[in-house]
């Protein structure tokens, strides 16, 4: 009796394991190859870049410890990149001099401009669009056209199409929207340009109050706070 058994397709056993085998080995050199040519190109790569990466990422924790611990040590900080740094990358990080200009924050119609999509341009009715349209309205008109008018000096701020990075993801909201980062001075000087357009009960909105802390008798905070910041009662009707 033959010791090369045949299967289903006609093919023995052994040239099927022979298959495997040499597909195996075909799989490991590309593996190989891939891990070579990455070095190589990592090595190609601008170090000072990568040095940089490291360095924003280090000032992200930074301003995220002294936000939490001291207050906002930055409005205008914000992480210059789409991803994070290998661990290999954090060089030097004894020596990094790590500074923040405090700056001012946005006003609350700024802030819609900085955060909201293009959300007038949206032609679908899917649920995401119609939830864009409604985010859209809540800037006023004038500043929705800086978003959609393509002679607009911000448009590049809000494409309509751009990419996602799904390396590694299996859902399409798990992946890296690789939008443009949206540039401070630009885009205030653009909405400089048409304040003057906008309603003046719009306006009245685009303010930053004084804060507030509302604190009942019962709470246990109550006295301290009191003694802290003064009484302020609201007798009631």
């Amino acid at each position: 009796m033959s010791s090369n058994w045949v299967t289903r397709g006609g093919a023995s056993v052994t040239t099927v394991k022979s298959l495997a085998l040499s597909s195996l080995v075909r799989l490991i050199h590309c593996f190989l190859f891939f891990l070579i040519t990455t070095k190589k190109k990592k090595k190609k790569l601008d170090t000072e870049a990568i040095s940089a990466i490291g360095k924003h990422y280090m000032e992200g924790i930074c301003w995220v410890m002294r936000y939490y611990y001291q207050g906002c040590p930055s409005w205008k900080w914000f992480y210059p990149h789409h991803f994070a740094p290998f661990a290999e990358d954090f060089k030097g990080v004894s020596k990094m001099l790590i500074d923040f200009e405090l700056g001012t924050p946005f006003n609350p119609l700024e802030q819609l401009m900085g955060v909201f999509p293009a959300a007038s341009g949206a032609k679908k009715k899917s649920l995401i669009c119609l939830y864009a349209v409604y985010l859209g309205h809540l800037v006023p008109s004038p500043f929705r056209k800086l978003m959609v008018d393509t002679e607009s000096p911000i448009y590049d701020f809000y494409p309509t199409d751009f990419a996602i990075d799904m390396n590694g993801k299996k859902m399409a909201w798990q992946g890296v929207a690789l939008l443009p980062f949206v540039e401070e001075k630009r885009l205030l000087d653009a909405m400089k340009q048409v304040y003057p357009l906008v309603p003046e009960d719009e306006l009245a909105l685009n303010v930053r109050g004084p804060d507030r802390l509302f604190v009942g008798e019962q709470h246990p905070l109550y006295e301290s706070l009191c003694s802290l910041y003064g009484l302020v009662r609201f007798l009631q009707p």
